[in-house]
């Protein structure tokens, strides 16, 4: 009858499915309706706004727990548990943790690496963070590509680069270099 609910018993596996149902009738047959659907426990996305607090040679990591899956699924977050990694060497320095708050000690190594020239590259409002991060790792230039005019020490060589302004330079020789050429072509 026409609006009755009509129902399929399915049996399937985890994972994600899809199915395809059409309606018949004598007047003919309806519009394909697509269904789709994950069922079963689902991975949990990564974390979210990883931040680390660096204070002498102690680092703190604090980050938001996932709150959705990779496929749109269900899982426990109370099951969650996360792994850290220390790089470049490598070091597994906690496993299984369920907190989102996790401290380590830098080595030794990693606390003077040698490297002297910094680059900053990222987000205007994230720029003075990062810079007085690696003031505090005992950086000796900073070469900032960001727009946001950061504040050093004296002791500190920082080298400011418009990224903005050399691309409008760039793109106003393009445009000279278009307009002499439809000259060339049109003499």
């Amino acid at each position: 009858a026409a609006g009755a609910a009509t129902e399929l018993a399915l049996e399937l596996a985890d994972g994600s499915h899809e199915a395809i149902i059409t309606f018949e009738n004598a007047a003919g047959v309806g519009p394909e309706r697509i269904w789709e659907a994950y069922l079963g426990a689902d991975q949990p996305t990564g974390v979210e706004n990883l931040t680390a607090a660096i204070e002498g040679t102690t680092v703190t990591l604090t980050w938001d727990a996932p709150t959705s899956s990779l496929n749109g699924g269900a899982f426990d977050d109370a099951a969650v548990r996360y792994n850290v990694v220390r790089y470049p060497d490598e070091v597994v320095v906690a496993t299984a943790v369920a907190e989102t708050t996790l401290t380590d000690e830098l080595p030794a190594k990693q606390r003077s690496t040698g490297v002297s020239i910094a680059i900053i590259a990222v987000p205007f409002e994230n720029a003075q963070d990062v810079a007085n991060k690696l003031v505090e790792s005992n950086i000796k230039a900073i070469w900032n590509f960001t727009p946001y005019r950061i504040k050093v020490p004296r002791n500190i060589v920082l080298q400011n680069t418009s990224i903005y302004s050399d691309l409008a330079i760039m793109y106003n020789r393009m445009e000279a270099n278009a307009n002499n050429n439809n000259n060339t072509l049109n003499k």
